[in-house]
């Protein structure tokens, strides 16, 4: 009881973590699975036809563009609730237990798209220091598969391509980046459900106020 009642005081991000339900509520929240079920399926057809440092490459900037925007509408949804706020209303959402719900949901949403970000930085950073290593002859041999070479006019032109173990760390990093990245649209696409609630809320609150 003291634990809530301090919660209530001072709503920590943990602090409404453990109330909204903790990992086992967020595992079974369709999103994340949804989420989780995407990225496996493109990570592995990715994996499979050897191109997954490409995707990244070209769908990391993507992604990050994308969270961003996803912190926007998260912002944007949070304004509109604060906008629609009264202290008469918001007394009455804390003594349904409701509004620290609402607040967790938009503060886990900025995190995952920050995560998100993150993740699809180190990414593509990763990505690119071994590009970088495969342009040194004494590191291609060590990091990278060597393809025949191609002899166009008087040039020999040698394709380097990422080994087993590349592609594999690549794969990962690829799961990693996109599911936070999907994972981020799907929670404010709920976000954005939840603020249309807010207000519908709202309203039935003070007409049935107003008929008492």
């Amino acid at each position: 009881m003291a634990d809530k009642k301090k919660c209530d005081d001072y709503p920590t991000f943990m602090c409404m973590f453990r109330e909204f339900g903790g990992i086992r509520r967020i595992l079974k929240e369709i999103d994340f699975r949804l989420a989780v079920i995407l990225a496996f399926i493109i990570t592995a057809t990715t994996y499979y036809f050897r191109i997954t440092s490409i995707i990244i490459e070209k769908g990391a900037p993507l992604f990050i563009t994308v969270s961003g925007t996803m912190i926007a509408i998260a912002i944007a949804g949070l304004a509109i609730i604060s906008s629609l706020s009264d202290p008469e209303f918001l007394k009455a959402l804390k003594q349904a237990e409701i509004f620290n719900r609402i607040m967790f949901m938009f503060y886990y949403s900025t995190v995952i798209s920050g995560l998100s970000i993150l993740s699809n930085l180190f990414a593509y950073l990763i990505l690119q220091i071994f590009s970088n290593k495969s342009t040194d002859v004494a590191f291609s041999a060590n990091y990278y598969l060597i393809a025949p070479q191609k002899v166009v006019g008087n040039a020999t032109i040698t394709t380097i391509v990422p080994s087993n173990d590349q592609q594999i760390l690549f794969a990962a990093l690829l799961f990693l980046s996109l599911g936070l990245m999907l994972y981020s649209v799907f929670a404010v696409i709920l976000l954005v459900g939840t603020t249309m609630r807010y207000g519908i809320y709202r309203e039935m609150y003070y007409e049935l106020k107003d008929k008492k």
